[in-house]
């Protein structure tokens, strides 16, 4: 009775397996992709990058960047907001104004705030082409480009408010991209619907386009034009060989540099942090004169009574070993520039007042270019960096090594280069005079001994900074 009852619980866990396997067989078969595979360009994609090549060959092809590929830092993930009550779901809980999202003006910087104005991310809001005005004012369908490490706690975030709004919220993550297209002659960034060909002609449907609505100098887009994009089943996705060299795929560390030499700081970098410390006024992702939203009384409280004392700022690693070698390359390749170019005699000076112990702790970022109008890659102070080191760690602090004082935090490091992001305190930075040397402290091991070690830093204003800002209060002058 024992060996026909262990006989019979055989069969039926055979069985059972059998019919599992069957079951994820037939799963398996359901998930297949219905639609051809991109094919993977990433072969083309090198894996390292030289500034020095990105400069001099600004001409020869359009830079195109895929911020939703890849595993590190600045990745980006895409949900899609569609439904009558959509922009006034947003409205509510975004520091910009939805209302101004138009066809005329298809992109938006906007933040998500705690209850206590703190920063939950940073968002790029790009209206659907195909969207419509909603009843309420704002389109009925929209796009947020936000890092992907903050995904889940934004969808919990705009879930818990949207109650029986007539909104659907869908993560488009795993089939459409964000790109980011740089490159692009002046006279084509004022006509989208040519940059939209750029994605069109080989295949890929174009949901969303716009250019980086956070730096916005006249004629110009230093950040390039952002679209999402999916691909097109009907179409190849690469017209022929020509065409995907034309459309240089770079890695996403080029468009990383170029945001840091700009002074934007994204991502889970900013989380927690005030708005106005992170530069979102100044970057157009605040509205001061529209409805209320979450956290909005501390913002707006900051803007008209409050002081801003620290505020995020580039700059670059110089090490000691090299740190004079740099200045004086700088001061050389501004000195060489000097006759093609009457302002850069000008440069020449700073950099070579760069070269002394006493500099400057922050400059203008025109110090370090050769002449006024070159590429931002041809900063002098620029080299490619794959190392890390202890003193290049989030959250280390940058010392007036005169005064001994803590002037700055770093905020966030560049991969592949020498590039930063920091915190610094206004008073001392901005006008703390030419007796500040700025360094950052740390601990390594050198011959299994661990050693403190320590790092010039030079802090600069990126071109967009502006002129009249007040030390006082750390806000733009009226």
């Amino acid at each position: 009775m024992h060996s026909s009852t262990s006989t019979t619980r055989r069969r039926v866990a055979a069985s059972w397996l059998q019919c599992a396997s069957a079951s994820a067989t037939a799963a398996s078969i359901l998930r297949a992709p219905k639609t051809p595979r991109r094919l993977s360009s990433s072969s083309t994609i090198p894996t390292r990058w030289d500034p020095h090549v990105m400069a001099t060959n600004r001409s020869g092809g359009i830079w195109e960047v895929d911020l939703t590929r890849g595993e590190s830092n600045g990745k980006r993930c895409i949900l899609q907001l569609a439904g009558p009550d959509a922009p006034k779901l947003v409205q509510g809980l975004i520091t910009n104004d939805i209302v101004h999202l138009t066809e005329a003006k298809a992109s938006l910087a906007a933040a998500f705030l705690t209850n206590k104005g703190r920063v939950i991310t940073e968002s790029v809001i790009t209206i659907a082409t195909d969207a419509k005005e909603a009843p309420h004012g704002g389109p009925d369908k929209f796009f947020l480009d936000l890092p992907v490490e903050v995904k889940e706690g934004l969808l919990r975030h705009l879930r818990l408010f949207k109650l029986r709004a007539k909104v659907q919220i869908t993560d488009l993550t795993a089939t459409a991209r964000v790109c980011v297209v740089l490159g692009l002659p002046d006279e084509v960034l004022v006509d989208l619907d040519v940059v939209k060909k750029h994605w069109t002609g080989r295949g890929e449907e174009v949901l969303g386009l716009g250019p980086d609505p956070r730096i916005a100098l006249p004629g110009q887009h230093p950040l390039g034009i952002r679209a999402i994009v999916t691909p097109s089943p009907a179409f190849p996705f690469f017209c022929s060989q020509q065409q995907q060299q034309e459309h240089q795929q770079q890695p996403r560390e080029v468009y990383e540099a170029l945001r840091f030499l700009h002074g934007v700081g994204e991502g889970p970098d900013l989380v927690e942090r005030l708005p106005s410390e992170c530069n979102l006024d100044l970057t157009h992702a605040i509205n001061f004169h529209k409805g209320c939203y979450l956290g909005q009384e501390l913002t707006a409280r900051t803007q008209y009574k409050g002081v801003i004392r620290k505020r995020v700022l580039p700059f670059f690693f110089l090490p000691s070993s090299s740190s004079s070698s740099s200045s004086s390359s700088s001061s050389s390749s501004s000195s060489s520039s000097s006759s093609s170019s009457s302002s850069s005699s000008s440069s020449s000076s700073s950099s070579s007042s760069s070269s002394s112990s006493e500099a400057l702790p922050v400059g203008s970022f025109s110090d370090f270019l050769p002449f006024p109008s070159a590429c931002p890659f041809m900063a002098s102070p620029l080299i490619p960096c794959s190392s890390s080191s202890s003193t290049s760690s989030k959250g280390a602090n940058i010392v007036d090594e005169i005064t001994g004082k803590t002037v700055g935090s770093i905020v966030s490091c560049a991969k592949g280069s020498n590039l930063g992001l920091a915190l610094f305190r206004l008073e001392h930075i901005l006008a703390g005079g030419p007796k500040v040397r700025l360094v950052v402290a740390g601990k390594g091991k050198v011959g299994g001994e661990e050693r403190e070690e320590k790092q010039m830093v030079r802090a600069f204003l990126p071109p967009w900074w502006p002129t009249a800002l007040d030390l006082a209060t750390g806000k733009v002058r009226a």
